[in-house]
């Protein structure tokens, strides 16, 4: 019997959570152990109560609170922790709570596809159904140092310009008009494909070895959890574990796989249905800034450090 455990990160998401849990309750599990871990972030706002009274009965449900909002990488190592020392699981299914499984046979297409391919991370087809278009694969090779650098500094000269703004009493960020072109233009380009024209350009209908993948859906093989002490290394607060995670595969030589066999329904951008000013309130855009910034310098830290990763390896005496 094959034996796989979801990991779903709460954060005042209760209701896309349940929603989640539906999906992954209604899978095909034919000669298949599915356990499903949630790991409250502090939500405090009666989630946890929520999923007692739903889940306490369900034996094949783990709850686990947070003692303060983690973040999304320490959040979801967390889980993973909990996972590698109480559950003996071939697979480890990392999703966000606004993911849905609808494909019935998605166990079976993971069995089907570590069969062929013997891979440590596996990404699938990655559809955001609102706004009509495939996240994953995100990209080939990571951009050098000196991008990242230049890309900090910009991220840095937009944090301060919104600052500014937010200290004059502005509730809402001023868009910049060529950075919302921009935004339009790749949106409407990844909904009509228009990026397979690029060179080098990955599409969501071919199968790819490493390449990045979506950090919304993320399987990781036992091979990877004998390993590795964390799912997510190192643990930026927010944005960024993508990019990480690839550099951390590619560094250590492991098999990073995107194939759309598999395929999972992400509701990120449902927001966009609203007005753009509850999308880019000053206090928004402030947060997400100072979060793209840490995660960048992070990164950048990483890159320059050959050895950064070896503390998350674990020693070949630890117990698995």
């Amino acid at each position: 019997m094959v034996r796989f455990a979801f990991l779903i990160l709460n954060y005042k998401s209760a209701e896309e959570t349940v929603s989640c849990v539906k999906s992954i309750e209604s899978l095909s599990k034919e000669g298949t152990d599915v356990q499903i871990v949630i790991v409250d972030n502090d939500s405090r706002d009666g989630s946890m109560e929520l999923f007692h009274q739903l889940y306490d009965k369900k034996n094949y449900i783990d709850l686990i609170q947070s003692e303060d909002n983690a973040g999304f990488s320490r959040g979801n190592n967390l889980g993973y922790v909990y996972i590698c020392e109480n559950l003996s699981v071939d697979f480890l299914i990392m999703i966000n709570s606004d993911i849905e499984c609808r494909q019935k046979d998605f166990l079976y297409q993971i069995m089907k596809i570590y069969k062929e391919t013997k891979f440590q991370v596996l990404g699938p087809d990655v559809y955001a159904y609102h706004m009509k278009i495939h996240q994953s694969p995100i990209y080939r090779n990571l951009a050098d140092i000196e991008k990242q650098k230049l890309e900090l500094e910009e991220q840095k000269r937009t944090l301060t310009k919104y600052k500014q703004q937010h200290a004059t009493g502005s509730e809402y960020a001023k868009l910049n008009s060529k950075k919302a072109l921009e935004e339009k233009i790749y949106l409407i380009g990844k909904r009509l494909r228009l990026d397979v024209f690029k060179k080098n350009a990955l599409s969501y209908k071919k199968s790819y070895e490493n390449v990045a993948v979506h950090g919304s859906a993320i399987i990781f093989s036992r091979a990877y959890m004998k390993k590795y002490k964390s799912a997510l290394y190192p643990e930026p607060f927010y944005y960024g574990e993508e990019d990480l995670l690839f550099l951390k595969c590619r560094r250590e030589n492991e098999k990073i796989v995107y194939d759309p066999r598999i395929k999972v329904w992400h509701s990120a951008g449902a927001s966009a249905t609203k007005a753009q000013g509850a999308r880019h309130t000053l206090k928004r855009e402030i947060f997400r800034y100072d979060n793209l910034i840490k995660t960048k310098e992070l990164l950048i830290q990483v890159m320059q450090d050959e050895k950064y990763f070896d503390t998350d390896i674990r020693k070949q005496r630890e117990e698995f």
